[in-house]
């Protein structure tokens, strides 16, 4: 978050965004150690929750939302489909998902990320201090997304791949100060010399 909106926060504002930000983190790592078949069904659990939530994303033909139709009903499912988890009708049927090459499939599920719209969600979101799906399955990349996530494990990333995910995680574990790597981890919310059960407040980092 933009460091200026957090300084016109209250601070109970403060209190609580701190407070979402430690349990966004502690749902990251948790997602992150999950086996491949129980974080695709998460995976499909958080796109359901949410395709319940907004009257407009009750099919997956739904227009008017962008790209987060499809994402929620193709790329999200297809993710989930490749680690193991069992489909539901409707879901993961665009043939643009069943791309073979690994180097095709990141960039264009780091692409369509980019151009997702998450205001169009506005009625799956719970309020601002709180943990909620919409939150979990579009939380930033750099600290931590579980589509990328799923898509680190199902389409490995080289260190020469130049996809939205990996350039953002060579250059957050630069400027973070860890070796350079392609694959978002937990380690990267941390100093390089802390360990992921300390209790402390990740390396703030902010775009833009």
């Amino acid at each position: 978050m933009n460091p200026h909106i957090v300084n016109r926060m209250s601070a109970e504002e403060r209190e609580r965004l701190q407070f979402r930000r430690a349990a966004e983190r502690q749902e990251m790592e948790r997602l992150y150690d999950l086996p491949d078949h129980e974080l695709g069904q998460e995976l499909l659990r958080l796109a359901r929750e949410i395709r319940a939530a907004v009257p407009g994303l009750g099919s997956p033909l739904s227009i008017g939302s962008g790209y987060t139709a499809f994402i929620l009903w193709h790329v999200v499912p297809e993710m989930a489909r490749r680690l193991g988890a069992k489909l539901g009708p409707n879901e993961a049927t665009n043939p643009e998902v069943k791309i073979n090459s690994p180097e095709r499939l990141r960039v264009m599920v780091s692409r369509v990320l980019q151009w997702a719209d998450v205001r169009y969600l506005a009625a799956a979101r719970q309020p601002y201090g709180d943990l909620c799906p919409v939150r979990v399955l579009f939380h930033e990349i750099e600290n931590g997304s579980p589509i990328i996530m799923a898509l680190d494990r199902v389409a490995p990333p080289e260190p020469d791949y130049m996809d939205y995910a990996a350039r953002n995680a060579r250059e957050v574990s630069c400027q973070r100060g860890h070796e350079e790597v392609s694959a978002w981890n937990p380690g990267l919310q941390y100093e390089p010399s802390m360990t992921r059960d300390v209790d402390e407040e990740p390396t703030p980092f902010y775009w833009g």
